[in-house]
């Protein structure tokens, strides 16, 4: 188990220190709006760097967005636009500090983001609360919780209501849609490009640039140490670094 980023409403208890399993500081809904897309497979690695990044988030201002991915624009009233992998692909979404939510709204190649209205595109049309098992119960999830974003002077036990839908759905999201998450050097290089950052930009990390090198050519493993310092430069969550992979063994 690893340390909760996250608590339910009810809990009266400090998050970051209790030890409860995985729960997102930011809870990312709305995958379906593009994983189930065929033309969107070929990002997935990014977009999943993308995701995973932002439920690590802490985010109460534009500029902690910003903080967390510079190529940000904010569009109107909790609508913003994040540029993905070097700037090859839009992700519109909107941003509810209060309730700790990002709600996904559409997500495309840049041309067809051109071809849009990001400030209206895909607007939702009560829900009992319970856990998510299928994906009509999913789907009628998603339009509660964007009717309740979509109250301008909302009550406490709203935004209560709408954190615990945004945590319920976005376990069941992450069970059945996530998939396999990219390998930690696939991690790094998409968070770097999504960033406009360069290998030149994570020497420090990784102490020197000849170490940087063998690293992210997969002849040496990630240290510790390595790893801290890379989840706090590309503003990743640890737990993605440390995932298994295979390095390249030199011939003969």
């Amino acid at each position: 188990m690893i340390a909760a980023w996250w608590c339910l409403p009810s809990e009266n208890t400090d998050c970051k220190t209790q030890t409860l399993g995985y729960y997102p500081l930011m809870n990312v809904i709305a995958l379906r709006t593009y994983w189930a897309k065929p033309s969107n497979a070929r990002a997935a690695i990014p977009l999943k760097v993308w995701y995973k990044a932002a439920q690590k988030a802490e985010w109460t201002t534009l500029v902690d967005v910003k903080n967390t991915f510079p190529a940000t624009d904010h569009i109107a009233a909790d609508r913003m636009v994040f540029a993905v992998g070097g700037n090859k692909w839009r992700i519109v979404a909107r941003v509810d500090y209060q309730a700790r939510m990002v709600f996904i709204r559409w997500v495309g190649h840049h041309k067809a983001y051109d071809k849009i209205d990001a400030t209206t595109v895909q607007k939702a049309a009560m829900f009992e609360l319970q856990i998510i098992r299928d994906d009509a119960t999913h789907e009628a999830a998603l339009a509660e919780a964007e009717r309740l974003m979509d109250i301008s002077n909302r009550s406490e036990a709203d935004t209560k209501r709408l954190e615990l839908l945004g945590f319920l759905i976005s376990r069941y999201e992450e069970e059945t849609l996530l998939g396999d998450l990219p390998d930690p050097i696939d991690a790094i290089e998409a968070m770097m490009e999504t960033r406009g950052m360069t290998r030149r930009d994570l020497d420090a990390a990784f102490g020197n640039r000849a170490t940087a090198s063998l690293v992210l050519n997969r002849h040496r493993a990630l240290s510790k140490e390595m790893i801290r310092r890379l989840a706090d430069l590309l503003h990743l969550p640890e737990s993605l670094l440390l995932r298994p992979y295979e390095l390249v063994r030199d011939a003969g």
